[in-house]
Formats: structure tokens, sequence, C-alpha cells
């Protein structure tokens, strides 16, 4: 099988066991996913509280006594919880641990509700580290350049394709405090080829200076290979 086919493969499964995670076991309180390594990419989807309630959900298959009333009342639902045991650790598997832990990582990260980052996340791709010729329209841009997703969730998904012919895929947290733009990357990256400078931006803005076609879109520099213009919502 050719390896494009096998990167594509592996992120369509991700992507259908993360629906899977969410509407099963979030919200139907199916427990048999969490008897396998959680990924941050299953996790692109997932709100605050649905984070919460994965995490806790963990606990929970060993009979965990909650105090919160809202989560006592959400897995009292379910026929296979019963809520007797005031401490589970002793029974916490190896799965158990790194899926609580990688859980922890993103709602400790998980951004502030301002205007600022309202207007970073969306879709960006870069059109400052690859040759200008014929980079002269949006579409050409998103067609050619490497795309960097930053979701409301504080997960990035860096795509890359200006460079080779399969794509590569990177996920990571990013954080924006203080106007200091942070990445950090997580888990297992498919394929081989550049990998994006991760780390810290200080004095980080939005500038809506690059023309392309005509109209001005918002740009960032978050990375010090490439600068990133913006795709905007069609109305």
């Amino acid at each position: 099988m050719p390896k494009c086919f096998i990167i594509i493969f592996l992120m369509i499964g991700n992507i259908i066991w993360g629906q899977n995670l969410l509407n099963q076991t979030v919200f139907e309180g199916n427990i048999n996913h969490l008897n396998k390594i959680i990924k941050i990419e299953q996790l692109v989807e997932f709100s605050k509280n649905d984070l919460r309630i994965l995490r806790n959900t963990i606990f929970a298959k060993y009979g965990y006594k909650f105090v919160s009333n809202d989560l006592k009342e959400h897995f009292s639902q379910f026929s296979w919880y019963n809520g007797i045991v005031s401490n589970v650790d002793n029974k916490l598997t190896i799965i158990d641990k790194e899926n609580i832990e990688l859980i922890q990582k993103i709602e400790r990260n998980y951004p502030e509700n301002n205007k600022f980052i309202n207007d970073l996340i969306g879709n960006w791709y870069m059109f400052g580290a690859v040759a200008s010729e014929g980079m002269d329209s949006l579409s050409t841009i998103i067609s050619r350049g490497e795309q960097l997703q930053i979701l409301p969730n504080g997960i990035y998904i860096i795509h890359c394709r200006a460079h080779v012919r399969n794509e590569i895929v990177f996920y990571g947290l990013w954080s924006l405090k203080n106007y200091t733009f942070e990445t950090v990357p997580i888990g297992e990256h498919i394929g081989h080829g550049i990998v994006p400078t991760y780390g810290k931006v200080d004095n980080f803005y939005i500038s809506s200076v690059y023309s392309i076609d005509g109209n001005e879109y918002p740009s960032i520099s978050p990375f010090n290979h490439g600068s990133w213009v913006k795709e905007l919502n069609k109305k």
C-alpha cells in the first residue's frame, strides 16, 4: 500500500475513533474505548466539559464516588456505575494514567475566551517560506502551503504540503498569554519531512496588512520559518 494512502488511512481512523470517543464514551457512557491509549488527535473536537467527563469516566469505571452533583447525575444513568469507592488510585492501569495525564495537559492549557483568541482560532496557511512564484492568490496558497489549524480547545494541527509529496501531520498544544504565543508538540508525528519550529513568540500580534487578490487578510508569524495568512469565514 502506498505511503500516502497509509497516512490518509491513519488520519481517518483517528478521526472516527475520536468521534466514537466523544459520542459513545462521553455522551453514551461506553467505557470500552478507554482500554486503549488516547491520542491527542482524538480529542480535537472535545470541549472543556467533554474533557472533564472523559477524564472522570476513567475513575467512574472503577466505581469512584463523586462529590460533584453533576458528575454523580451523569454517571448514575449508566448501569455499570455503582459509585461506592472513595479512592480508586490503586486500580488505575498504566493506560489509565497515561490517558489521564494527556487529558489534564489539555485541560490545564485550555484557552480563556476573549476576542483576541477568537480572532486567532481558525485555519492559517503559510506564504512566507515557500516559492513566491504563483503565490499571488489565496487559493494557490491554500493548495500549496502548509496549513495551521488553531482549535478552540488549545490544540493545533499542522498539515505540511509545500515541500513533500505526502502530507505530514503534526499535533500539539498552543497558548496565548500576555501576548506570548507558545506551541508544544504532543504525540507522534505522521510521516517525515520538515518539522515546524516550536517554542515561544513574544510580542505576538495579528496584523491585517497582507494583500491578496486586492483584499487584506490577517497574518501572523508564529514560527521562524514562515508567515501565515488566515482563511476568512465565508458569509
